[in-house]
């Protein structure tokens, strides 16, 4: 999932957590004061945990026949979700106030709409921290950078 408007503007479709396959890692990113889908695609028992500091927890069954719930999170943060029922089931929510991405299987990631200028980009992981580069975009050209996170 990633959020493309790099104008301010909160994106009209909500992020997708999806519970899916019994996965072991989900990840999604959403805007400040924006709206997450949480779904339970398997049709089994699941479970929504977060554990966050600075939005309220949220610690909801999600039944077989419940596929869908919107959960609203308010201040940036990366916030780490689990489902109680599965103890192997764990994931990220990242909520920030400007557009986001979430990395391919590949590590790439793409960020659509920039303006032109200079714009600092910050690469967040859970347990190797965060690194942060200053980029300069120009009008009508794609801008690269790498970012090389190490234990």
């Amino acid at each position: 999932m990633s959020v493309t408007d790099a104008k301010g503007a909160k994106p009209a479709k909500p992020a997708v957590l999806d519970q899916k396959g019994a996965s072991s890692t989900r990840t999604s990113s959403s805007w400040r004061r924006a709206r997450v889908k949480i779904l339970n695609s398997d049709g089994v028992l699941h479970n929504i945990h977060t554990f966050s500091t600075a939005n309220p927890p949220i610690n909801k069954a999600q039944p077989k026949f419940k596929k869908e719930m919107v959960e609203k999170l308010e201040k940036p943060e990366l916030v780490k979700v689990q489902c109680d029922a599965h103890s192997w089931m764990h994931g990220w929510i990242f909520v920030t106030e400007n557009p986001t991405a979430v990395t391919d299987g590949n590590g790439a990631f793409k960020l659509e709409n920039v303006p032109p200028g200079k714009h600092k980009v910050e690469v967040v992981h859970p347990v190797l921290g965060k690194q942060t580069k200053e980029v300069e975009v120009k009008a009508g050209q794609d801008t690269k950078v790498a970012f090389e996170l190490k234990k």
